[in-house]
């Protein structure tokens, strides 16, 4: 991989981000139309929710690998997949994810309540009713978009946004987590996963290692299945009901948390005038990428309310 080249730019990820978004959708809908066409095992409504689960993810993860070999772009080194982590780091990620867990789990029933009063109808979760849909659920709900979502959303996109000259650039985290938010086309999933993105991109940017946002996105998946099967709701019931207290000492625990990784971060490249004017041009030739996704993941939201 000699004439590959370790970087990746926002042209490309707004590519890859289009081309996931319009695949997705795409494949999904021929999915429905098969299964809802199909009798039997196809015409399942769980089946139909694993296949798609596992499609959409493939589909993400196929477009960034694809693209990067169409482009001679050395994904693992780009995305920072050799960049090993430390013990404390891992550790520290874990308690971490348990903590925004904690932290948006109040806020997450709050809007769920918010939303049910304005007359939407819940989405249907993943449904884990064995020990044998438990180890499923965990591939294909925690597994898969920790290893597929990160690489696109953190690896492409939060990564290519990032200035040049600053340890965490707070734009690159604001924007990597606001498409992450609307691609997932729902208003029960907009808040979560933008608070979610905000926390692992700016842990990404401090350690530049893929493997750090890859942790806390499973990390947090694993926890909601985990703890929702094992014990059935009533972890997420204490927490609601003591909101308050909870919410202070997550906060407690999270704020200090980040501060260090990025503390601890390093520069990585120079702002200097010539890179800054490369940057301009490139910003300037991916925006019609990154409008066009950004564009159907709104009008999906939309449907979702409206429809």
């Amino acid at each position: 991989m000699n004439n590959f080249k370790n970087k990746i730019s926002m042209k490309d990820s707004g590519i890859v981000f289009a081309l996931s978004v319009f695949g997705t959708a795409i494949v999904s809908l021929v999915l429905a139309f098969i299964m809802a066409s199909a009798e039997g095992f196809l015409s399942d409504q769980k089946t139909l929710q694993w296949v798609s689960g596992v499609v959409a993810q493939l589909i993400i993860i196929g477009c960034a690998v694809g693209y990067g070999i169409y482009k001679k772009i050395n994904v693992p080194t780009a995305v920072g997949a050799k960049n090993p982590l430390k013990l404390w780091q891992v550790a520290l990620l874990l308690v971490l994810a348990f903590a925004m867990l904690c932290f948006m789990l109040p806020v997450q029933t709050f809007i769920s309540d918010l939303l049910v009063n304005a007359g939407l109808s819940a989405p249907t979760g993943v449904v884990v009713e064995s020990a044998g849909d438990l180890v499923l659920a965990l591939v294909i709900a925690a597994v898969l978009p920790s290893l597929c979502e990160e690489t696109l959303y953190r690896g492409f996109v939060c990564n290519s946004f990032a200035r040049p000259g600053k340890k965490v650039d707070i734009s690159a985290v604001l924007i990597s987590s606001a498409l992450f938010a609307i691609m997932h086309m729902s208003p029960w999933q907009t808040v979560h996963p933008f608070a979610l993105g905000c926390v692992i991109a700016i842990v990404y940017l401090a350690t530049r290692s893929i493997w750090s946002a890859v942790i806390l996105h499973f990390t947090n998946n694993a926890l909601v299945l985990l703890l929702g099967y094992l014990l059935k709701g009533s972890f997420e019931a204490f927490v609601v009901a003591n909101w308050w207290w909870i919410m202070l000492i997550s906060l407690a625990i999270i704020i200090p948390t980040l501060w260090l990784f990025v503390k601890k971060a390093h520069v990585i490249e120079d702002a200097t005038e010539e890179t800054m004017a490369l940057r301009a041009i490139d910003r300037n030739k991916s925006l019609s990428f990154f409008t066009a996704g950004t564009v159907f993941c709104l009008f999906m939201w939309v449907f979702v309310v409206i429809g």
